[in-house]
């Protein structure tokens, strides 16, 4: 069985190893795209300087979150929450918008950097 074949035959897994790569990717962009933004001199005038330690906040409770609901409805409930986030973020004209996006945001990545790791489907074999 080939590629294609493995595809067909386990749509699902890999599917779902797609979507954690999908995943990764996701929050390492929007990580390095926030973190441009706020050396520009306009945005510290704007909304000041950032302090944010919600990711060991996310670290800590992503964990116990995972072992109590399990680690997928926990990934799927980070994303939908990154999600909001990163809008909060993007459409904040106040500091406590921003601030609340940024942290909300953090607690999604604290989680993500966690539970992630911790759930990787591993790929099936093909057999020739």
């Amino acid at each position: 069985m080939g590629k294609r074949g493995s595809f067909r035959r386990y749509t699902k897994a890999c599917l779902w190893w797609l979507f954690c790569i999908w995943y990764v990717l996701l929050v390492s962009f929007e990580n390095q795209a926030s973190g441009n933004i706020l050396g520009i001199p306009r945005f510290h005038q704007d909304f000041g300087h950032l302090y944010d330690g919600s990711a060991i906040i996310g670290c800590l409770g992503g964990s116990a979150l995972a072992d109590l609901l399990g680690r997928k409805p926990v990934l799927i409930g980070v994303l939908v929450l990154s999600y909001a986030a990163i809008t909060m973020q993007f459409i904040a004209t106040t500091k406590p918008v921003f601030f609340g996006g940024k942290f909300l945001k953090g607690f999604a990545t604290g989680t993500i950097a966690t539970v992630l790791h911790s759930h990787k489907p591993i790929p099936l074999p093909t057999r020739d």
